[in-house]
């Protein structure tokens, strides 16, 4: 009896630690750009100094400087923020508008792109064919996006997981000569 019961109680802490694990990896829905998050976030990192946030379509954005996020993703651009990188003060930023995420054992959808989860997947964008591997690291969605690039092959590596309420996009972005680039946008539930 009392091994039975030893053998219920393993089981009944591996179903719950199976749940509480799912948890984080449970972000599938209707997704909105949370503007306050997401420019403390641009701002945080050196990026616009104030502004405004603007909802934009899917693919929109902006150029100038700032935070750009690079493989065929959603952008995060500082529109009129001053010379690239981590540009100056005081534009406007366009970011993604309402956005379907979808995620199952199998493949992830940001609304634009599927993603073979635990495999390879290729999608065109505007610097051409796109490939990107997609796995789990911990309860990160990690896809590594690799498009090639005057100088040879450029890796982006996205990162997607959930920060209390708020489902994050967190971009690596690599620079010539400096230190990678790296932005968040924060989304809400829609």
């Amino acid at each position: 009896m009392k091994r039975a019961m030893a053998v219920l109680g393993v089981a009944a802490m591996s179903l719950w630690a199976t749940a509480i694990s799912a948890q984080g990896r449970s972000f599938g829905g209707s997704w909105t750009v949370d503007s306050e998050k997401t420019m403390a976030a641009v701002t945080a990192a050196g990026g616009a100094g104030g502004g405004t946030i603007t909802a934009r379509t899917a693919g929109g954005g902006g150029r100038g400087g700032g935070v750009v996020a690079a493989g065929g993703e959603q952008r995060v651009a500082v529109a009129g923020g001053g010379g690239g990188g981590r540009g100056g003060g005081g534009g406007a930023m366009g970011v993604a508008g309402p956005m379907a995420i979808t995620l199952d054992a199998t493949s992830f959808s940001d609304g634009r792109n599927t993603y073979k989860v635990g495999g390879t997947s290729t999608y065109e964008s505007p610097r051409g064919t796109v490939t990107a591997k997609t796995s789990w690291v911990s309860d990160k969605l990690v896809i590594e996006a690799t498009s090639q690039g005057p100088n040879g092959p450029i890796v982006t590596k996205t990162s997607w997981y959930l920060e209390g309420e708020s489902l994050v996009r967190e971009t690596s972005t690599p620079v010539e000569g400096a230190a990678d680039r790296v932005s968040k946008t924060y989304y809400k539930r829609s």
